[in-house]
């Protein structure tokens, strides 16, 4: 799910990143919060609108996996040399932009900088 994410996203927004409609997003939301890995809070801005946003166990939860997903994907290029990594890094970053694959974990550098006033 994208609630792995460094900041909180309003409903339609998140809904719009993962390609679901509001009554399946609703389900999915309301089941992470269930399990106490997302809450939702109203925005300053505009009280009408909701985000969701990680709880302290989510945020340890996307840490998990995000270093998880590291560990596995460095694996997987184990027996390439410098040159076929780069080769590799360079196809996948290709099929990322083309397909407009959307973020899921920002780069550490911008993490900080991404998180809102609270």
């Amino acid at each position: 799910m994208c609630v792995l994410m460094a900041r909180p996203y309003c409903m339609r927004e998140l809904g719009q990143v993962l390609g679901l409609a509001k009554s399946s997003l609703t389900g999915l939301v309301d089941r992470s919060a269930q399990r106490g890995l997302v809450r939702r809070a109203q925005t300053l801005e505009d009280g009408r609108m909701v985000r969701v946003e990680l709880t302290p166990e989510g945020a340890r939860l996307a840490e998990e996996f995000y270093a998880e997903t590291c560990r596995r994907v460095e694996a997987l290029a184990s027996g390439l040399d410098d040159t076929g990594r780069a080769t590799l890094a360079d196809l996948l970053g290709r099929l990322v932009e083309e397909n407009e694959v959307p973020e899921v974990f920002l780069p550490r550098e911008k993490e900080a900088s991404a998180s809102p006033d609270r």
